[in-house]
């Protein structure tokens, strides 16, 4: 009897020890892979916009005959202070190549521009004419002129070829160095003008009458000239570039420029003997922000 109980008792155990098997057994879930990690290789391109500032001037000069009429003499000054600036913008592109936490690549950009500025000055200085026609005893009627210079500087066109390297922080933001070629559209005007002319009687050195002034403008000197080149040059900066997502990122950069000097150098057809020039370094900075797309 006691052999046949346990027989059975045997028997239950074996039919339900397969589900307290199944109830007390452990459950393992699939854990999902890791995200891989954001990859900067690859051909990319974007837009930016910026603005661009400097606080230069537009230096003037003549040769031999206007030096020493009207520079020496102090009737025009040698310079004319400006302020150019403004606002540019226009697409980038280029290639990412990425070593560890180390980025190289190289891009290029071409941005329209309005960074421009005018400016005029004056000495208060005049130069009188046919001082040596007065003789000792007898009234002169003198003439006398005024004078002042103008210019405008502008950039109307920028773009550079650069390296960039950097480190990437996380795996999202990097923190880049770019420097290399720059290029840009420079555009110069500039004048020297008769601005006023009166007449001044004197007797032996002293004045008796007037000034009388004389109406209109470019009685004496009035000569005007203009240069536009593309010229060539270097820059250097850096910024962070942030990836929003798979294939888009944000910018922003500095960027330090100089492109050289431009000069003009003109005359009145008048007085072709006298000849003035007019030069601006064309050098400054850039301040942008943009959108890439990576392409691969």
């Amino acid at each position: 009897m006691r052999t046949s109980i346990v027989g059975l008792a045997v028997a239950a155990l074996t039919a339900i020890a397969p589900a307290w098997a199944a109830d007390i057994a452990p459950v393992y879930k699939a854990t999902p892979a890791p995200a891989p990690a954001y990859s900067w290789t690859g051909f990319y391109v974007g837009a930016n916009v910026g603005y661009g500032w400097r606080d230069p001037s537009i230096d003037f000069s003549g040769n031999a005959a206007a030096e020493a009429t009207y520079f020496s003499s102090g009737a025009l000054p040698r310079g004319v202070a400006v302020d150019p600036k403004g606002f540019l913008g226009g697409l980038q592109g280029g290639y990412n190549r990425q070593f560890g936490r180390w980025v190289l690549g190289v891009e290029a950009d071409l941005d329209f521009a309005a960074i421009h500025d005018s400016g005029s000055a004056a000495t208060g200085v005049d130069i009188v004419a046919n001082q040596l026609q007065c003789a000792v005893g007898f009234p002169c009627t003198l003439r006398h002129y005024q004078y002042d210079i103008a210019g405008e500087q502008k950039l109307d066109a920028f773009g550079t070829l650069r390296a960039r390297g950097g480190l990437v922080l996380g795996d999202r933001l990097l923190l880049f160095a770019t420097g290399g070629l720059a290029f840009g559209d420079a555009k110069l005007t500039a004048s020297v003008t008769n601005t006023s002319a009166a007449f001044v009687t004197t007797l032996n050195g002293m004045v008796i009458g007037g000034p009388t002034p004389l109406s209109g403008s470019c009685r004496d000197i009035c000569a005007a000239g203009a240069a536009s080149q593309w010229l060539l040059g270097w820059t250097v900066g850096g910024g962070f570039e942030y990836a929003l997502a798979d294939r888009w990122s944000v910018k922003a950069e500095y960027l330090h420029y100089d492109l050289g000097r431009l000069t003009a150098t003109f005359s009145d057809p008048r007085f072709p003997q006298y000849a003035f020039s007019a030069s601006a370094d064309y050098a400054g900075h850039i301040a942008r922000v943009g959108v890439n797309f990576r392409l691969d």
